[in-house]
């Protein structure tokens, strides 16, 4: 932006802070309003039934929680795949409790009973894993208390001692029941008889190498005596296991927090809430927001106090053989961030006052997402869906990086963003697609133009632009996608029309996994130029608490446009625009600080260093830029597992 332009933008924020300042208040309202009513939504509460007295069940947690649960005439019961009875909630039976708040106390609405009535492993194991793994697939919603999956693990046998428990056919050893109190672990052979010859135990596609004799089965690198814990958390935190389709290994280790509308609303072949009756509406919220310094150096720099933010609603039922999905994004960046934008070196696409805007990330629009989704099954594997939205993603790109498992922590767009995934905030979207076991297809109608500079309101517009987009699940934490649209006139400034294509490769994508990559590559081929971006990016989550990310990147941007931070006229039609490849590099670490129910908070810092052009040093130097940030996430009430657990 030029000097002259900074101080009007700055004036006009002063004009309408009032106007802003309601809408922001009216908009918080009505989330705190939602959350509020969240908390009265079903939870899902997973343990071991400690005991029934009549109408009253005790159930104990993975944190030691014993909590009282209120049967009614109305509450369901399940076995597996088969129904149940009252009878059959004994001591030690686990169980997955669908309950709602009622006052002080909690109601159960329905009971699955997922495992045998000992404390550990019986013969059954396989049904009773099964059972389990379609629980875990769905995910617990924040803020309900969970148990651990696998009540004990038994340790091998001294040398010349009989086993105590059977092979299952499942690969798990029969487990002996633990003594009490031992967080359901039992003892070990002493140290100095030497354990027997045993076969690693495959672990639902984790395969673990036996523990030596005198120590205990571990899961995630815990000490010996210490309980179970699943990705590093605190006790009393909700374990969640990402948006994992039904038959997928669950995690027992870290994992990436993703937040990907598609998956959430159930666009994909596999249901990843199989097995979740919703005959009420299920509600569930979730957001970040970060407050930051943001640092951009050099002569073309600036500096911001800003911050970036989202919150999501969305509400699902049973409907017919399918089920139906309501969402609802905002942001508040309209009032958390300068009028311009936040400052970002290289950073181009959208317009304000006239001008292009350059060397800044615009924000984001209130109301980032509005759709109305309806999913139907396809036989056992597969699925089709269609999906209405005033505001949402068409079928183009990847999963915008905001709610990528790979972008991890990093609160930058990347500098490729037109080129690969800028269409998550698009008007008026319709998508139909289709999907059988690892492969869908879909296609999207939708109004190309980009959303203009008001970013208070919806514009709508004219179906004028189509794309299509095929998915592929390549199996062990491996996905891919190719994609290309036709927008129609997709920028203010510069006018005809563009053809997108995209392809991308993915590992961890979602969110059930420690590490999450995103190998990605763009194109934008115009009137004026085709231009391409590639970009790499990573995030690793060494604890449950520590994360570094990590992104590189090179596009191809208008020599002129980055010079003058302007449009310049060309003199014909057929006029090629001078281009130039920027740069990026990107690191970055973040410390969740604290995990309070559903809230989690931490603090994050990241550097980038770019690589100038010749043509372009003049201007911008030799930049360096610095983000350091607060991040507080929520996520309450999810019934439907479609974000990963971090």
């Amino acid at each position: 932006m030029t000097e002259a332009a900074v101080p009007r933008h700055r004036t006009k924020g002063r004009c309408t802070v009032s106007k802003k300042s309601v809408t922001s208040v009216i908009v918080c309202a009505f989330l705190v309003a939602v959350s509020a009513w969240a908390s009265d939504s079903a939870q899902h509460i997973a343990g071991t039934v400690q005991s029934r007295k009549g109408q009253r069940l005790q159930v104990r947690t993975s944190a030691g929680r014993s909590i009282s649960i209120e049967l009614t005439h109305a509450t369901r019961y399940r076995k597996g795949n088969a129904a149940a009875g009252l009878s059959d909630l004994r001591a030690g039976a686990r169980v997955v409790v669908e309950a709602k708040r009622v006052g002080r106390h909690w109601v159960a609405v329905g009971i699955r009973i997922t495992g045998p009535q000992v404390a550990g492993h019986a013969a059954d194991t396989k049904t009773g894993h099964a059972d389990m793994h379609r629980e875990h697939a769905a995910g617990p919603p924040g803020g309900a208390p969970v148990a651990e999956p696998h009540a004990a693990h038994r340790a091998p046998p001294a040398a010349g001692q009989p086993e105590s428990g059977t092979q299952s056919a499942s690969g798990h050893a029969a487990h002996a029941e633990a003594p009490a109190g031992h967080e359901g672990h039992a003892e070990g052979a002493p140290a100095s008889a030497p354990a027997a010859p045993q076969e690693p135990m495959a672990h639902a596609g984790h395969a673990e190498p036996p523990p030596a004799a005198g120590e205990h089965a571990q899961h995630g690198g815990m000490a010996p005596g210490q309980p179970m814990q699943h990705g590093d958390m605190p006790a009393g935190q909700p374990m969640q296991h990402g948006a994992m389709a039904p038959g997928q290994p669950m995690s027992h280790g870290r994992t990436l927090f993703q937040s990907d509308m598609s998956l959430m609303a159930g666009m994909t072949p596999r249901d990843p809430v199989s097995g979740m009756a919703m005959p009420h509406w299920q509600l569930m919220t979730l957001g970040a927001i970060r407050l930051g310094y943001n640092h951009q150096g050099g002569p073309s720099g600036d500096d911001a106090f800003e911050s970036s933010n989202f919150g999501m609603v969305m509400t699902q039922r049973d409907v017919g053989s399918g089920r139906i999905t309501l969402m609802m994004m905002n942001s508040l960046e309209p009032a958390t961030v300068p009028d311009g934008g936040s400052p970002q070196l290289f950073q181009t696409g959208e317009a304000f006052h006239g001008k292009p805007i350059v060397d800044r990330q615009h924000p984001h629009d209130l109301f980032m997402s509005l759709s109305a989704t309806y999913r139907g099954p396809l036989g056992g594997e597969g699925a089709y869906w269609v999906q209405a939205a005033v505001r949402g993603e068409p079928a183009l790109g990847p999963t915008a990086f905001m709610h990528r498992a790979s972008s991890g922590e990093n609160p930058t767009a990347p500098l490729g963003h037109h080129w690969e995934d800028s269409t998550h905030i698009t008007n008026n979207v319709l998508t139909a697609g289709l999907g059988w076991r690892w492969l869908s297809v879909e296609g999207s109608a939708f109004h190309g133009a980009e959303p203009d500079e008001h970013r208070w309101d919806i514009e709508g517009g004219g179906l004028d632009s189509v794309s299509g987009r095929v998915k592929a699940d390549l199996g062990h934490g491996w996905s891919s996608q190719a994609s290309y649209g036709f927008l129609k006139h997709p920028e203010a400034l510069e006018p005809g029309d563009q053809h997108r294509t995209t392809a991308s490769l993915h590992y961890g994508a979602a969110g059930d996994r420690p590490l999450a990559v995103t190998l990605l590559w763009g194109r934008d081929r115009e009137t004026h130029a085709t231009t391409d971006a590639f970009l790499g990016e990573a995030a690793y989550q060494i604890t449950g608490l520590d994360q570094v990310y990590g992104r590189a990147e090179s596009v191809e941007k208008p020599r002129d446009l980055l010079l003058t931070k302007d449009i310049e006229p060309t003199t014909g039609a057929s006029s090629q625009e001078a281009v130039v490849p920027v740069r990026a590099f990107t690191v970055g670490y973040f410390r969740d600080l604290t995990t309070s129910g559903v809230f989690r908070a931490g603090l994050g810092a990241d550097l980038t260093f770019y690589g100038v052009p010749s043509e372009l040093e003049a201007i911008y130097g030799d930049p360096v830029s610095v983000h350091a940030f607060a991040r507080l996430r929520w996520d309450k009430g999810h019934g439907a597992g479609g974000h990963g657990g971090h």
